[in-house]
């Protein structure tokens, strides 16, 4: 598992690609929605108002990922 902690802080803002595939690489390892969401919470990313990324977030990236 790849920890992404160490990114430059501009990136931990905004949904990126490299967010996205974090939470389908989670997601992959069996955790769920809100795992997921406090997962990244936890490895201090954030969305542009600063406030964890939710459950419904991480959902839709699931759902409409092409990867």
């Amino acid at each position: 598992m790849s920890n992404q902690v160490n990114q430059p802080l501009s990136s931990k803002y905004s949904p990126t690609k490299l967010h996205k595939q974090r939470a389908l690489e989670l997601y992959r390892d069996g955790l769920n929605y809100q795992d997921i969401a406090e997962k990244l919470e936890f490895e201090g990313y954030r969305n542009r108002k600063n406030n964890p990324f939710s459950p419904t977030s991480i959902r839709k990236w699931i759902k409409d990922s092409s990867y």
